[in-house]
């Protein structure tokens, strides 16, 4: 049940940040996410509430300390004239979301070579957070586009070639795999669009549709690669405790 809960809040929040990206950034182009984004944060901070709170009551230290992060990243969101953190801490309950509905028994990792990775792969989550935060000063125009795209360079090399190494090294578990694997495609799918959406502003295609679409999934999609990375760091500190 719980795990159905986090499963369709997470969807529902990944879509409450595309709403907000569009509301933020093409606006004028198209007015029905303007009021969609504050009905679905508003219908759904309750049940996130909540699932926090259930989390928090778990026996298991991971669930409750993600049930403290959901609670109080819910109360942050559902406070009123702060656009920034709004949109800097919405990636962070979506992950915090995916890590709930994806948890899982695990078997331990074999240590020795996996354990040299643990700083690499814990900083990641971090690295892409910060890189978030870039955006979201982009979007609302207090930095310019070159820091973000220098920042979106250099974070998705590190997890590149974090990811290859980790694909490379004697592991027979296939949740890691399965982990690396997703963070490695939700990173490419990133810069991917990335580089559309600011190949499409150069043509200066500010209101056109494809626009709107392909800004929409650039955000969503970075808060997914977040998403990924925290859930491998999760289940790679669980596997080698």
């Amino acid at each position: 049940m719980r795990r159905h809960l986090s499963v369709f809040l997470s969807l529902a929040t990944l879509l409450v940040i595309v709403s907000g990206s569009v509301v933020t950034t093409e606006h004028r182009a198209l007015g029905l996410p303007l009021t969609l984004h504050p009905l679905l944060g508003t219908g759904l901070g309750v049940l996130t509430f909540l699932l926090g709170i259930w989390c928090f009551l778990d026996t298991n230290p991971v669930l409750r300390s993600l049930g403290v992060l959901i609670a109080l990243t819910t109360g942050v969101e559902a406070a009123p004239g702060m656009p920034l953190v709004h949109a800097f801490f919405a990636p962070v309950l979506f992950a915090a979301l995916a890590v709930v509905a994806t948890f899982r028994p695990l078997k331990p990792l074999p240590s020795g070579a996996l354990a040299s990775f643990r700083l690499s792969v814990l900083a990641s989550p971090a690295l892409i957070l910060l890189q978030i935060g870039l955006g979201v000063l982009h979007r609302h125009e207090r930095i310019g586009v070159m820091w973000h795209m220098g920042g979106a360079m250099l974070v998705a090399g590190f997890i590149v070639v974090l990811c290859a190494l980790l694909l490379q090294s004697p592991s027979d578990s296939p949740v890691l795999r399965s982990s690396v694997v997703s963070l490695l495609a939700a990173v490419i799918t990133q810069v991917i669009l990335g580089v559309v959406v600011y190949v499409m502003r150069m043509l200066d295609a500010e209101i056109a549709l494809p626009l709107i679409v392909a800004a929409g999934l650039h955000v969503a999609t970075g808060a997914v690669t977040f998403a990924a990375a925290a859930i491998l760091a999760v289940r790679f500190q669980r596997g080698l405790a």
